[in-house]
């Protein structure tokens, strides 16, 4: 019976930030939530794992995270599609001897440690996991660092999305999967956290 266990410390983290907030009308990634930039809100539902390799792909005015152990990548130039800023993460990931790879998006602010390690529970060598809530599959999903070349090969704005669709599903309450495009959402996700844990 093969071994589906999967270590934090055998695990790389690909965070999404790169996105220039169009919809959102200003830098959203920087604007406040619960005292602290959303981005970085996102970030620390993995601080505490032993992840092997941190990588954050961010546009040029995002919020550093190098002092949460982040490499960053600095998209420059006109916005591109989600898909670049995935295979940009994933090459900044290199060559680790990984055995999954972590893919979360930096405007889901509300995504807690303990989903983080439901995904991992439910690891599986041979296919992805992923978040689910409302019947939609979406990040935060950990892929076997086998599909690394198939990440980096992803075309258009659905990022890692199409892969998802053979994914084993993990449902999560709707409300920590939040994705955060809009003013209202923002407010929506302030009320979240005032109200009490997620």
């Amino acid at each position: 019976m093969q071994d589906k266990s999967l270590e934090w410390s055998a695990t790389g983290l690909v965070l999404l930030g790169a996105g220039r907030s169009s919809r959102f009308g200003r830098n959203k990634l920087a604007e406040p939530l619960g005292g602290l930039p959303l981005l970085r809100r996102a970030a620390l539902a993995a601080a505490a794992f032993p992840l092997a390799r941190r990588v954050a792909v961010l546009a040029p005015e995002a919020p550093s995270l190098a002092d949460l152990g982040f490499d960053e990548v600095r998209l420059t130039g006109p916005e591109a599609p989600q898909s670049a800023s995935l295979a940009a993460g994933i090459r900044a990931l290199g060559p680790h001897d990984l055995s999954a790879i972590l893919v979360m998006l930096g405007d889901m602010p509300l995504v807690t440690p303990a989903h983080l390690e439901a995904l991992r529970a439910a690891f599986d060598p041979a296919r992805p996991v992923c978040s689910m809530a409302s019947e939609a599959r979406c990040p935060p999903a950990l892929f076997p660092a086998g599909f690394a070349a198939e990440l980096a090969g992803q075309q258009g704005d659905r990022g890692a999305r199409a892969l998802l669709a053979g994914a084993l599903p993990i449902a999560a309450d709707p409300t920590i999967l939040l994705d955060v495009d809009r003013p209202g959402d923002l407010a929506a996700a302030q009320a979240l956290l005032n109200s009490g844990p997620t």
